[in-house]
């Protein structure tokens, strides 16, 4: 979850929250933990329309937008950041 700056609904908080929905990313803990080992990874980046994994540099800069002031007018929200792919739940 990200905290952000602004005035969300006037409540007389300057914070709102929203959340990122990552996709399958390359990250250390996921390289450490084998997540994509075995073919794994090739199976998941060639589920996803942009056709491979996530990479921390793909997610960082939506969480800097997010706790900026340039996202004040989005609170409440979750943003898919997945290369496309949408997983039903």
């Amino acid at each position: 979850m990200i905290l952000s700056s602004g005035d969300p609904m006037s409540s007389g908080t300057e914070w709102g929250a929203n959340a990122i929905a990552p996709g399958h990313t390359e990250t250390e803990g996921n390289v450490a933990a084998g997540t994509f080992e075995g073919g794994a990874g090739a199976d998941l980046a060639g589920k996803t329309p942009l056709g491979r994994l996530g990479r921390v540099t793909d997610i960082a800069p939506l969480a800097v937008f997010l706790a900026s002031d340039e996202s004040a007018w989005i609170t409440g929200e979750v943003i898919r950041a997945a290369g496309g792919l949408v997983v039903a739940t």
